[in-house]
Order: structure tokens, then C-alpha cells, then sequence
């Protein structure tokens, strides 16, 4: 439950930026959150010419490797201890 809400709030800030900074729907801004969070890039025709949204990505991106490889690590161990 943990790592779901972490992953959650990471993409939902993301999501909501997005959304508000670019007046995209939230379909859209959730599929751009993940895709650069993840550094993915795949499909993403968005060149970000302002600084303010540039900087956001970049934490963005920082945050996102941070979010997602704690929430694997503990879902892992979750599993590990399980099994032990």
C-alpha cells in the first residue's frame, strides 16, 4: 500500500503541473507526467521552451527515479520477508 501511494502522489503532482501549467486535460498531463517522469520520452512531441516548466521537470524526473526504485526496493523486501 505503501509504494502505490507513493508511485500515486508522485504521478498526481505531476498530473495536476501539467494539467494547469499547459491547460491540457488531465488525460493527457497523466500520460505526460508518467512519460517524462520515467524519462520514457516515448511519443512526446513537447518541447518545454519555459524555464519554470524545464526546472519542474528536472526535480520531476529526480523525484520520479527516487520514488519509483523505493517503492521497488520495498516492495521487494516486502516480498523477501514474506517468504522467509
Amino acid at each position: 500500500l505503501t509504494c502505490f501511494a507513493i508511485v500515486s502522489a508522485w504521478v498526481s503532482v505531476g498530473t495536476l503541473f501539467y494539467s494547469y501549467y499547459y491547460q491540457w486535460p488531465l488525460s493527457q498531463s497523466f500520460f505526460y507526467a508518467v512519460d517524462a517522469g520515467m524519462s520514457v520520452g516515448f511519443c512526446t512531441d513537447v518541447a518545454e521552451t519555459k524555464v519554470a516548466s524545464r526546472a519542474f521537470t528536472i526535480v520531476y524526473i529526480l523525484m520520479g527515479a527516487s520514488c519509483v526504485g523505493g517503492a521497488l526496493v520495498l516492495m521487494v523486501q516486502s516480498v523477501f520477508e514474506g517468504v522467509a
